[in-house]
């Protein structure tokens, strides 16, 4: 997905020894930490998902995909004609939405499991994706030393004043720093549509 060359890129400056040694297990932590905050998994593969879709619902928010091979409803082996879209948009290389050729239906208004085989994820993450996966590595290889470090929010010389930065989570910082990138990706009816 990213590699130690374009993370140092993305950073503009050179890894430390600390980085380099444990490069892997950063990148990890890292990854699994931006799939969380865009609620979906960002790593290539190719398999058959499970998602719910309600009865009278047209849209069905989804993973973060590439293409979609079929979907099929889990109750009647029935095949569902449908077209990927972006947040309801229609033009993307990648997607977070399916809206099916027509509504869901059953008799008991139940939630139906649609089962959709895709190319999820991303073969390579976009830059703006990629970014924060930066920042976010960066804060999680630095996070144990800026803990140990106090951290000056502000002062003032009359009246001698000193403010400490109030202890933020990564997750804080990212949302404060890129929520906009992070919105974009994240889709904004995971689950169901109408």
């Amino acid at each position: 997905m990213i590699d130690q060359v374009k993370l140092e890129k993305l950073l503009g400056r050179s890894l430390t020894d600390s980085e380099i040694n444990d490069f892997e297990m950063f990148l990890e932590v890292s990854l699994l930490k931006l799939e969380q905050l865009v609620g979906s998994p960002l790593k290539p593969v190719s398999e058959k998902r499970l998602f719910s879709a309600r009865s009278g619902y047209r849209a069905v928010g989804v993973d973060i995909f590439r293409t979609f091979k079929s979907i099929k409803r889990c109750d009647t082996d029935e095949l569902i004609k449908a077209v990927p879209s972006y947040n309801g948009i229609l033009s993307n290389g990648w997607f977070n939405q399916i809206a099916l050729n027509q509504r869901i239906t059953t008799c008991d208004n139940y939630p139906v499991t649609l089962e959709i085989d895709a190319d999820w994820g991303f073969d390579e993450l976009p830059s703006d994706l990629a970014l924060v996966l930066a920042m976010i590595f960066d804060m999680v290889a630095n996070s144990s030393r800026e803990l140990a470090e106090s951290k000056v929010e502000s002062k003032r010389v009359e009246d001698f004043s000193v403010t400490f930065v109030h202890d933020k989570t990564v997750d804080q910082r990212i949302r404060e720093l890129f929520g906009l990138t992070i919105d974009c990706y994240k889709s904004q009816y995971k689950g169901e549509l109408r």
